[in-house]
Order: structure tokens, then C-alpha cells, then sequence
């Protein structure tokens, strides 16, 4: 007989604010397959490191042994529960189902079922380059988030390899004026609620010359029209095949 698989699900809030959706979805999984041994706990956090090792010393104290996985939607989560079980010297597989950081590749306990940030950032470009842009300008938000220190990393690594101009500026609470050039791509790698509560304001849309577009990330997946004018849109990583 086989045993139960016991699932945590750890989503972060700031790119899903409720559960629903992955009720919905584990319903009609259990409908399908009534007899299956999965046994799901779920969480909600705010997806830093403290909350999801609390989140982790959890459902290990719930069921210390057995079959375990833990499932999430970040590289952050990702990257955090694997190295919990390193650390603490367990065999669980950290899964995600959206995480897309290249860095992943070196978790030797991790997968994701997502492509990697580079295939997003050559998408970025190939628009770049269908627009006829003159130069990349990155706007940097203040975050340690593992996904977008990637994504800028592979955007440099990008510019570099098609020897394109890039400047790279760090976004500021109160500052609307990052001399952006015209015809720029404008990369913005910053968390949602930054971007909403922090830094988009009327001025700094003002500052934008009508000739540039604004690119965001899978960060941003559940950001509202707060970009007045100015076109922007979420660049998805998807698998680009040259043959």
C-alpha cells in the first residue's frame, strides 16, 4: 500500500495575494484522482527568508518523516528551502512551479518547470532591436530578491554580447529624474508593491521621453495600469529555439 506524500505549498503573497487559485486547482486534481496520497498544507508569507524557514520548521514538526516536498512560485522560496534542507541535512526536493533564475541550475536539490530568465531577457532584446532602440537604461529597485539580481545580470550579460549601450541606475524613494535618454528600452527590475507605492509617481512618468517603452519582469505579473502614457508590458521567459 503505498503511503501519503505530504506537499507544502508556500506561495508569496506579493505575487498572489490569496490561495484560490491553487484551491481551485487542488480540487479538481482530487476530483480526477480521488485516490491519490497527496496531503497538501498551505502558506502564505510574505516571501523572506525568516518567514519561510518559520513556514519550514512548521510542517517538519507537523510530519518529521516521510515522503515530503515542498512546491512554490519564486526563486527567492526556491533557493531558501533548499538550502534549509542542506543545512539541516534532509533529502526533500524544493519544486517551483515559476521560478525562473538561472541560478537555480546550481541547487543540487531544486527544479523548476519554467524556462530561465536569460530566454526572457533575449526576448527583451530581440524587441529592442525590432524598435530600433539606442540604448538599454536599467532602473534597479532596492531589493536582495535572488530573481531580480539575476535578471539584471543576464540583462548586462545580453548588452554585452551584442555590444549595445546600458546604464543601470538604482531607483529611489522621491527621485523622478534618472536622465533617461530617447530611445531607450527601460528595464525595470523592481518589486510590484515598490513600484506602485514607491517610486511610479506623475513626476517620474514625466521624465520619460515619448520615444521609450518600459519592459517589466515575471515580478511584476500583477501590476495595475499605473504607467499613464507610457507603454509597458511583462516580458515571459519562453523556450527560443535558433534551428
Amino acid at each position: 500500500m503505498s503511503e501519503n506524500v505530504f506537499v507544502a505549498l508556500i506561495i508569496n503573497q506579493n505575487n498572489e495575494p490569496d490561495l484560490s487559485q491553487y484551491n481551485e486547482v487542488i480540487s479538481l486534481f482530487n476530483q480526477k484522482y480521488p485516490d491519490n496520497k497527496l496531503v497538501y498544507d498551505k502558506y502564505l508569507t510574505d516571501g523572506s527568508n525568516q518567514q519561510t524557514d518559520l513556514v519550514l520548521d512548521n510542517f517538519l514538526q507537523k510530519y518529521p518523516s516521510g515522503k515530503r516536498v515542498v512546491v512554490s512560485i519564486t526563486t527567492t522560496i526556491l533557493t531558501d528551502c533548499s538550502n534549509y534542507f542542506v543545512k539541516n541535512k534532509l533529502d526533500i526536493l524544493s519544486i517551483s512551479i515559476n521560478a525562473t533564475s538561472n541560478q537555480i541550475v546550481n541547487l543540487s536539490n531544486a527544479i523548476t518547470y519554467t524556462p530561465f530568465n536569460q530566454y526572457a531577457i533575449m526576448t527583451m532584446f530581440m524587441t529592442y532591436m525590432d524598435y530600433q532602440m539606442k540604448l538599454v537604461h536599467v532602473l534597479y529597485g532596492e531589493s536582495t530578491n535572488i530573481g531580480l539580481l539575476d535578471l539584471l545580470e543576464q540583462t548586462k550579460i545580453q548588452a554585452k554580447l551584442l555590444n549595445l549601450p546600458i546604464v543601470v541606475s538604482y531607483l529611489k524613494k522621491g527621485q523622478s529624474d534618472y536622465n533617461i535618454q530617447s530611445n531607450s528600452m527601460i528595464v525595470i527590475l523592481a518589486l510590484t508593491n515598490d513600484l506602485t507605492n514607491l517610486y511610479v509617481t506623475p513626476e517620474f512618468l514625466q521624465k520619460i521621453p515619448k520615444s521609450c517603452y518600459i519592459t517589466l519582469t515575471t515580478a511584476n505579473t500583477l501590476i495595475k495600469d499605473i504607467f499613464g502614457p507610457v507603454p509597458a508590458f511583462v516580458v515571459y521567459p519562453t523556450n527560443i529555439n535558433y534551428t
